[in-house]
């Protein structure tokens, strides 16, 4: 579970993961519609940990393909201003990055909460 001082419910605790490297891309917090949002959170708290997808905004809003050098893919999601909506489709996505090319142990908690802790940690404030 992502810290309480993200917020009392997961889909705050996500939400916030969500806005704070929104912030840090493009320099001011997100407009969030909070109902569909929270609709897709909840779907995806039935697969996944909320650690588990605070990993994948993470890679998620870095994202330019499997090698990192997909500047029509950068520019896609650039273009979709990192869309929550596109986050939800394409989740297989990062997930597979993060297992299978960044080989982190997706489903250790404490390796992914290191993981996403030192990318939060370094964010700009």
């Amino acid at each position: 579970m992502l810290p309480l001082s993200r917020g009392k419910s997961s889909i705050q605790r996500i939400t916030s993961v969500y806005s704070d490297l929104f912030k840090d891309k493009y320099g001011f917090y997100p407009t969030i519609n909070y109902g569909k949002t929270g609709k897709l959170i909840q779907s995806m708290t039935d697969n996944h940990s909320e650690l588990q997808i605070a990993a994948m905004l993470i890679v998620f809003f870095d994202w330019a393909g499997m090698d990192g050098g997909d500047e029509f893919t950068r520019e896609k999601i650039i273009n979709a201003a990192h869309s929550f909506g596109w986050f939800y489709s394409t989740t297989n996505q990062y997930e597979i990055y993060l297992r299978n090319v960044f080989k982190l142990e997706f489903d250790d908690e404490e390796k992914v909460r290191e993981f996403v802790g030192k990318t939060l940690i370094s964010l700009k404030k």
